[in-house]
């Protein structure tokens, strides 16, 4: 073994190739971007056709801005409490990441709990109107 030979990786070498002359990364990441293109497109036209097919409850009789306000500011603070204890655990003070980790904790409990109930008040209050509705 005079002379080792290096191993070197050429992700655009001959046998890295399909049978289209497109490498396998950049083949699958066309794919991928497709199948995105189509999924979002089914989700997108889905939305049309149930909003001007159907009876669309009022958006202010269902929503509340005032809670929907204050979770955006939780998610906020929740979000940035989670990049402090990032911050910290990297710089390996695992204290600090603790305190941050608590911090995100209630913040996120407290958006799930107002959440959760909104969408029972919501869904109560829609059920109710369509009732209405129905019966005039």
């Amino acid at each position: 073994m005079e002379h080792a030979e290096a191993i070197t990786f050429d992700p655009h070498a001959e046998e890295d190739r399909t049978s289209t002359g497109i490498p396998h990364d950049k083949m699958g990441m066309w794919i991928f971007l497709c199948s995105e293109v189509m999924f979002f497109t089914g989700l997108i036209g889905s939305y049309i056709v149930l909003r001007y097919g159907s009876n669309w409850p009022d958006p202010k009789l269902t929503l509340n801005i005032w809670l929907t306000a204050g979770n955006t500011f939780i998610l906020i603070c929740s979000s940035v409490t989670m990049v402090k204890a990032l911050e910290w655990i990297q710089r390996g003070d695992v204290g600090k990441m603790k305190l941050y980790m608590c911090l995100t904790r209630p913040s996120s409990a407290s958006r799930c709990t107002s959440t959760a109930t909104c969408c029972t008040r919501a869904s109560t209050r829609t059920c109710r109107s369509s009732a209405r509705r129905s019966t005039r």
